[in-house]
């Protein structure tokens, strides 16, 4: 899955349930803006719907936190300000 749309998803607080691959550690921090899976594990995915399925709090909390770190970290305005910094470090 592109990292775009991991993102895009997290703004929407929905719950994310995925395979535990590098490409996707920038986003989800497991048990906390997602779940991770053991890759190719159907016994692993089980378990982590089911988690999410019987406990509604977990389901809220993972959905906030995906939502807050997005918005946090990779805000627009967080990364035009990244950016300026960086080049006015450069420029100097």
């Amino acid at each position: 899955m592109p990292a775009g749309n991991l993102a895009r998803i997290a703004t929407l607080a929905y719950r994310v349930v995925i395979a535990d691959e590098p490409s996707v550690w920038q986003w989800i921090r497991d048990g906390e803006t997602g779940l991770l899976l053991s890759s190719g594990s159907s016994e692993d995915l089980s378990e982590k719907l089911l988690r999410l399925i019987d406990d509604p709090a977990l389901r809220r909390r993972i959905g906030a936190a995906a939502r807050r770190t997005v918005n946090a970290e990779y805000d627009l305005r967080n990364t035009v300000a990244a950016v300026v910094h960086a080049v006015k470090a450069v420029a100097h």
